[in-house]
């Protein structure tokens, strides 16, 4: 079942990390997929999401990490669905 699914806007930002991080090309995530996709996200933020300093999030950062949010919100409300539904 899908959990979320990945906004055009969402994609094209991510478009340039595709070829290190292959996870985020995911279009559709079903919920075995969030972990690799989260993972491939973090690290895209560690490598990329940084100013010079490691102290504050860039611009790719905090586009980035809306994402991460998103997609973290997207699972508690599946599972606050699914555990409902029990």
């Amino acid at each position: 079942m899908i959990v979320v699914e990945i906004s055009g806007e969402e994609q094209e930002f991510l478009k340039p990390y595709v070829e290190e991080w292959s996870e985020l090309a995911a279009i559709k995530l079903e919920r075995t997929d969030i972990r690799k996709y989260l993972d491939a996200l973090d690290d895209m933020i560690l490598c990329y999401g940084f100013d010079k300093k490691m102290e504050f999030y860039n611009e790719i950062g905090e586009g980035a990490q809306l994402i991460y949010d998103r997609v973290l919100d997207a699972c508690d409300d599946y599972d606050d669905r699914k555990g409902g539904g029990e």
